[in-house]
């Protein structure tokens, strides 16, 4: 879930708000997740997270923020400049959430795809029953 969130922050921060990414096979995200190896089992959750965070930049609230930060910082308020400010948040949320070992120090990253995983692993692990002790 975590490293999902994280391609859709990516793809938000390397193609900015105003780029319409419907994740379709002539799609420059779709090419961009390809070339780096994201499974395509998970582009249909990536573009449900890119839609919800795309509706999230779009909000009133997201762009006042960003509007707020660029006033003190004397950035001139203008589109492109917004969009500009964006993309390093959608950046940094991106790398902060691609960080696994630092996040989640106790898991198994065999256990996905998007960690070097296989489908095939995650199913065995989950399959195997645990064996319950009772005394």
């Amino acid at each position: 879930m975590d490293l999902e969130n994280g391609w859709a922050y990516r793809l938000l921060g390397m193609f900015g708000i105003t780029h319409h990414l419907t994740l379709n096979d002539n799609c420059r995200g779709l090419a961009y997740l390809r070339q780096n190896d994201v499974p395509a089992s998970h582009i249909f959750a990536l573009n449900s997270n890119c839609l919800e965070l795309l509706q999230e930049a779009n909000s009133r609230g997201f762009k006042e923020g960003i509007r707020r930060l660029m006033h003190l910082f004397e950035i001139s308020p203008h589109p492109l400049n917004e969009e500009k400010a964006m993309k390093p948040y959608f950046s940094g949320r991106a790398e902060a959430l691609f960080d696994v070992a630092e996040r989640h120090p106790l898991a198994d990253r065999n256990l996905s795809e998007l960690t070097g995983g296989s489908v095939r692993a995650a199913r065995q692990a989950f399959a195997t029953p645990i064996p319950l002790v009772c005394r």
